[in-house]
């Protein structure tokens, strides 16, 4: 959409941190897993479609980045898309008025959005939206640290693994 086209480099830091992305999703250590996990789960089919509908719409948003600025398109972009979920609040859940009620859970959640909103913004604003995408990625490697600490995940040398190809997809990009 936006002819960028990443270096050879750049494609293989992405193509790692994709492939440790599908490394982390293994289970027992069958190769399509993940793939055969896209016929029987709902959950990774909406995940795709999620994964579709975002790379288009971060090529769009680093349009309108690029027609006005980082801050302003943040400005503007957050307070829409707040707004356009009201009727959805409206109609599900405890209602508009329980879904609305100001609490300080919420703006802490809401200034931290805010701030990655920002930061997205700029990396999109500074790098090809493939390689700001596949960076935003790697914070699958605080799922790997929460499981495993927190959580006691099994598994956890095998996902470290899938980690450090990641890593070394984003040492990749920043070096090419």
């Amino acid at each position: 959409m936006l002819g960028e086209i990443p270096s050879k480099g750049g494609f293989l830091g992405v193509f790692l941190i994709v492939l440790g992305a599908y490394l982390l999703h293994l289970e027992k250590m069958e190769i399509f897993y993940p793939i055969k996990a896209l016929k029987r789960e709902k959950g990774s089919q909406l995940m795709l479609l999620t994964a579709f509908l975002y790379s288009i719409t971060s090529n769009l948003g680093k349009i309108c980045i690029n027609l006005t600025s980082p801050n302003f398109f943040a400005s503007f972009y957050l307070p829409l898309l707040t707004i356009s979920f009201v009727p959805i609040l409206a109609f599900k859940g405890k209602g508009l008025r329980e879904a609305l009620k100001p609490t300080k859970g919420r703006f802490v959640i809401g200034v931290f959005i805010a701030l990655s909103f920002f930061f997205h913004n700029y990396a999109l604003k500074n790098a090809l939206v493939s390689y700001a995408i596949s960076v935003k990625r790697t914070s699958l490697l605080f799922a790997i640290g929460y499981g495993a600490l927190i959580f006691k995940e099994k598994g956890t040398l095998r996902k470290l693994l899938a980690g450090v190809v990641m890593l070394l997809g984003v040492f990749i990009l920043s070096v090419s």
